[in-house]
């Protein structure tokens, strides 16, 4: 009878090995290459050679999140043409270090035991005996799926919280509850198999007419959130007119382990329409949750029969810089690597090579860093100021914003940069210094190839500006509307500035008016 149980113990032993290989194949799908965009959006490739089923067909274990409509799977195999694409829940053995009592009698089955029950009452002696564990009783699957209602979801194995010894008395039921502890007699075994749902996807493949082969060669394509990008720029003077500026990318990773992949950092973001849902292949939604948003397909003509004709042929190589562009970039918000650049339409694109960063991981880099010439423009708004009668009209806190928006017309150092590189500047904060020495923080705005763009410094202090409003005309009833009579006033407007440094400096002057100043006096 011993023997029995061993061999009992170990054929089912071997079984749940011969499961946990199978599930241990390699059924991830590497990221090959990624596009991160600065609001969160990435579009990710997948690509590799994964082993088949039985049925030719290719098991993978990650279930991305993707964008509705983003998500497109191919087979790279020339000899395998994918037909379609089926997400669900799984039930998989996973071989695991057990962690409880029930646990270990459950992968020691046939295994000789001296067992201590708890004692029931205070003066009751510790019961102790030797015994063979012969198991714990369970309601497998298979027992239940047959049990169950009709289109019941499939189920995990039910276990007891009872055990079956075998002892010198015959077959012992005990809770495992009244178990106090185990001693094994002989060697013991701490791993167990264990039953889990899992969300997998099956590619499936049409091999034709021959017979499948071990592994195809597949790949996925989708937008997702989950990685961002995030520039910052330090710009450095050196005094003489010339500008070097370094452009810095944090990397922050959320979403999936990236490993020797080719990353596309890009400038400006596309217009992912529908951003806010999760395509059902996720199997996080219920497809009424996910279905087109009706205002929208009003809106936009959106319907089923557009999605149609938009289908991309699957055996195609798919390139992850295929993506839809913005005219604008969007005001939002290592390891060993090889930048390099190219643009693509209204996108740009940094190319990092063989980045690896794990999820919950950040990574800082400089990705470019170019010199320019600037120059250093000094600059006066002054807002235009309406005569007395309208401040009448007007109530007290429109009153003092005017005030306020007088008192703060200030000279305005910055320093002008024409942008004369192949690649734009993109949104981003800007650290300014000169010979090192840190004179401000600026916002550095998109700029394209081949313009200009002005970055803030400090108000210039040592520029004195005086304006002076002199009413030299007034002409009632100078224009009839509406049947209401209005009265032309005539402004004379002096601004004097004044220069109080060193040397001269290139100034200018913007000035809000309704009428054309007559005169403008500048002392340097």
């Amino acid at each position: 009878m011993k023997n029995y149980f061993l061999a009992l113990a170990f054929s089912i032993l071997l079984v749940s090995l011969f499961s946990i290989t199978s599930f241990a194949d390699n059924k991830k799908i590497n990221v090959k290459e990624v596009s991160i965009f600065k609001d969160g959006h990435v579009f990710v490739l997948h690509e590799g050679n994964l082993p088949t089923d039985n049925d030719g067909n290719v098991l993978i274990d990650y279930l991305p999140s993707p964008i509705l409509g983003t998500f497109w799977a191919y087979s790279a195999d020339t000899n395998a043409k994918l037909t379609g694409v089926v997400t669900g829940r799984k039930k998989i053995s996973i071989e695991r270090t057990t962690l409880s009592l029930d646990g270990l009698l459950a992968a020691n089955i046939g295994a000789e035991v001296v067992i201590t029950e708890k004692p029931v009452g205070i003066n009751n002696p510790i019961n102790s005996y030797s015994a063979v564990i012969l198991g714990i009783p369970t309601r497998s699957s298979e027992e239940l799926a047959t049990t169950s209602p009709p289109n019941s979801l499939e189920q995990l194995s039910q276990k007891s919280d009872l055990v079956l010894l075998k002892t010198n008395n015959g077959t012992k039921v005990l809770p495992i509850s009244q178990i106090q502890d185990i001693t094994f007699k002989n060697s013991f075994n701490n791993k167990l198999p264990e039953e889990e749902f899992r969300n997998q996807m099956t590619l499936k493949l049409d091999w034709g007419k021959q017979k499948s082969a071990s592994s195809a060669e597949v790949g996925l394509v989708y937008v997702q959130k989950g990685i961002t990008w995030i520039p910052s720029y330090k710009i450095n003077l050196d005094g003489n007119g010339n500008a070097t500026i370094k452009l810095q990318a944090t990397l922050v990773n959320e979403l999936i382990d990236l490993n020797d992949v080719t990353t596309n950092l890009v400038v400006g973001v596309p217009t992912f329409a529908f951003k806010d849902n999760i395509d059902p292949i996720a199997l996080q939604q219920a497809v009424s949750q996910v279905a087109f948003n009706s205002n929208f397909a009003r809106n936009n003509s959106v319907s089923v029969s557009n999605f149609d004709n938009n289908l991309i042929n699957s055996q195609r190589a798919i390139n992850s810089q295929v993506i839809s562009p913005r005219t604008e970039e969007a005001e939002t918000d290592i390891s060993s690597y090889n930048p390099t650049s190219q643009q693509t339409e209204d996108l740009y694109i940094f190319k990092l090579k063989n980045i690896t960063l794990k999820k919950g991981e950040r990574s800082v880099f400089t990705i470019a860093e170019h010199t320019f010439k600037y120059k250093d423009v000094y600059t006066l708004d002054i807002p235009f100021a309406p005569p007395t009668e309208i401040l009448r009209n007007i109530n007290s806190q429109q009153q003092l914003e005017i005030a306020k928006a007088m008192r703060e017309a200030k000279v305005i150092h910055k320093i002008r940069i024409t942008n004369n590189s192949n690649q734009p500047f993109t949104t981003a904060p800007a650290l300014i210094t000169s010979n090192d020495r840190v004179l401000a923080e600026g916002m550095l705005t998109y700029t394209a190839t081949g313009a200009t763009t002005d970055l803030e410094i400090t108000k210039a202090i040592n520029i004195l500006t005086k304006k002076t409003d002199t009413e030299i005309k007034r002409t009632p009833n100078a224009i009839r509307w509406h049947s209401d009579d209005y009265t032309k006033v005539d402004l004379s407007s002096t601004l004097k500035l004044t220069n109080l440094y060193n040397q001269p400096v290139y100034l200018e002057v913007n000035r809000y008016i309704l009428a054309a100043i007559p005169g403008l006096e500048i002392d340097s």
